[in-house]
């Protein structure tokens, strides 16, 4: 009997299919397969990240090669660019000469003076686009920019110029920051602005926020931390006047009261996110929140040494069973009996943050599992957790996901034992710096806990393992930094965990080129791997790179490489994704002859043929996978 043809699906079928697999990364071996399929997955991918490093091939700097990634990657709408040192006008002009329909542009910590004139030709041709403008921590943004900002991107909804790095140049020029005079001609061009983040610009005042309240009806969100000239009145005005503002995130408020309103917060009735650090009498903030019974789905609350269980309770009460998020940090009067008598309306709680509340133990841990039904995520950093008891009948939350329990210097494995016999779905857990955990203690959660796949525990000297069990068979992301890890633990590793993709195993002097060279030649998924020179000797690296096709980031901590494995380049083929070095790819390219033999033996292969089969020359190479820290 004759077999049926394969049956070949259209390809937005595939995509819709590609789609459902969640995380961009299983793109990448989908795209090894055939050329059909690398087409589609490039048509899949809305984001790009650039960096000193980007470049497809030798050329003059690394802009060279951004043609060539804009026509690969057709449907791009985000373009972060970071850690970038060379020509950000030459940037700008390749986006505005490519067929891009870019509407996010992220240029955060960029050391780089922004440039007006190739941002004005980005404007021409693509400024009615553009949506979202980040210059977080931007080096050197003055008045000017700020203003010619407002006049090229008229549409812009999102924009973020907090954190100004310097206002003064090498050559000790003071330049004209962001001042109110700036945010009255922003606030008046960009009518569509929902979103601003305004943090660290140090001239701003409150007649800022009163500017954008009253010019800017769309806006959301106001982010105003370390603003040294806001007072209060600013933010108390946007928050009555702002029907629409969702979210606010300020600091440093010592006065929330606008003339005769007793309470503000009542016309506030669309707020949903409250954000407050190192506020002036947080007790009567909180009483007035409380009292207007907003229906908040995140709190955050920090650094308030003045706060009572009065303002706190009046604020968890009021608003808790609408709550989804709560973070509070460096509160050292929030306790194990004021979070106990809270519990019971946090009862919605999707992730709570608790970092260095220094006085809560195991009964706030254990409370927060039994009373939070649909909790996620529990994060303890820095706390007393492993200290007090715990209760008799454990109680398992079959809903948390992911715990954060780094630092906690008195967890130890009988603690940890009972922590994960109440989360048994648990997928992520962070054990850095908790130095009484030993393997014993990890090898029961790997028992009890099989759904893991991410597992940090950087700084734990007394892990030598994963324990004796068979637990830890779905891990796909192991940091091991400085801990106690040997060779033994990572046979046993790349014999159980076949699915890990990211390795971290910088400082761990128990790791040698012998149990790294398992891991590479059986995880088959590996994808990320750090180490240094107490792991494996330097020549090592080019072995592990063409071992494994699928490895596309190694960081080597170990200073300066050989010139012959200094750069490592990533190229997407279709049977298979290897990388040469620097040298090697510039003799190919320019014709001159190569010993194969030598090559094969130098790389650590057997045959030409096995050679062969790993490295396939003529694709086009489109990014770094080796980056030198």
């Amino acid at each position: 009997m004759e077999e049926e043809p394969p049956m070949d699906l259209p390809e937005d079928l595939w995509a819709l299919v590609f789609r459902r697999l969640g995380d961009e990364r299983w793109w990448e071996p989908l795209s090894l397969v055939c050329r059909r399929f690398l087409f589609i997955t490039n048509g899949l991918r809305s984001d790009l990240t650039i960096t000193d490093r980007t470049k497809c091939g030798p050329g003059p700097g690394p802009v060279c090669s951004l043609p060539r990634l804009f026509r690969r990657f057709p449907n791009l709408r985000r373009i972060a660019v970071h850690d970038f040192r060379g020509d950000l006008d030459r940037l700008f002009r390749e986006i505005a000469c490519s067929d891009l329909k870019v509407e996010a542009l992220d240029l955060s910590r960029l050391c780089i003076r922004f440039p007006r004139s190739a941002a004005a030709e980005l404007a021409a041709r693509k400024g009615d686009r553009l949506r979202t403008l980040i210059l977080a921590r931007f080096f050197l943004l003055e008045k000017d920019d700020v203003l010619a900002i407002a006049e090229l991107f008229p549409n812009l909804e999102e924009l973020d110029i907090s954190q100004p790095q310097e206002d003064i140049d090498h050559a000790g020029y003071l330049h004209e920051m962001v001042n109110d005079e700036a945010i009255a001609v922003l606030s008046s061009k960009l009518r569509n602005l929902r979103s601003i983040r305004l943090s660290g610009n140090h001239f701003l005042s409150d007649n800022a926020l009163v500017l954008l309240a009253s010019n800017c009806p769309m806006l959301t969100e106001v982010v105003a931390h370390d603003c040294s000239f806001m007072g209060g009145s600013g933010i108390a005005f946007a928050l009555r006047e702002c029907q629409n503002l969702t979210s606010v995130s300020v600091n440093k408020i010592t006065d929330l009261s606008l003339g005769r309103e007793k309470n503000l917060f009542f016309h506030a009735t669309a707020l949903r996110r409250l954000c407050l650090s190192r506020m002036g009498d947080p007790d009567k903030l909180l009483i007035s929140i409380g009292e207007a019974g907003l229906p908040l789905q995140e709190f955050c609350l920090s650094e308030c040494p003045e706060l009572s269980f009065a303002g706190f309770s009046a604020v968890m009460q009021s608003c808790g069973r609408s709550l989804r998020h709560l973070a509070l940090a460096n509160l050292p009067t929030v306790c194990d009996e004021s979070m106990v008598a809270v519990l019971p309306y946090l009862s919605n709680l999707n992730s709570i943050h608790l970092s260095n509340c220094c006085d809560l133990s195991n009964i706030t841990f254990f409370g927060i599992v039994k009373n939070c039904v649909s909790i996620e995520k529990i994060e303890m950093v820095h706390t007393k957790l492993g200290r007090g008891v715990w209760p008799a009948d454990l109680f398992a939350n079959r809903t948390i996901r992911s715990l954060n329990l780094a630092s906690n210097r008195c967890l130890d494995d009988n603690t940890l034992q009972h922590i994960a016999a109440v989360c048994p779905q648990l997928r992520s857990l962070d054990l850095n710096y908790c130095w009484d955990v030993t393997g014993e203690g990890l090898g029961k959660v790997g028992e009890v806990c099989r759904e893991v796949r991410d597992l940090s525990m950087k700084g734990c000297s007394k892990i030598k393992n994963l324990g004796t069990g068979s637990g830890f068979l779905k891990l796909e992301t192991l940091q091991v930094g400085g801990s106690g890890f040997e060779d033994e633990a990572l046979l046993s590793i790349a014999a159980n965990c076949k699915q890990l993709s990211w390795l971290h195993l910088t400082g761990c002097s128990g790791v040698t080129k012998k149990g790294v060279k398992e891991i590479v030649r059986k995880c088959q998924r590996l994808q990320q791997l750090s180490m240094g020179s107490r792991n494996v000797d330097a020549n090592v690296l080019s072995w592990i790179v063409f071992s494994r096709p699928f490895l596309r980031k190694i960081e080597w901590q170990s200073g300066v490489l050989p010139v012959k494995v200094q750069d490592l380049f990533l190229r997407h083929g279709c049977m298979s994704a290897i990388t040469v070095s620097v040298q090697l790819l510039l003799q190919y390219r320019s014709g001159a002859s190569i010993s194969f033999p030598s090559l094969s033996e130098q790389l650590g292969f057997r045959s030409m043929e096995s050679l062969f089969s790993n490295f396939k020359i003529g694709m086009d190479l489109y990014t770094y996978v080796y980056r030198n820290s």
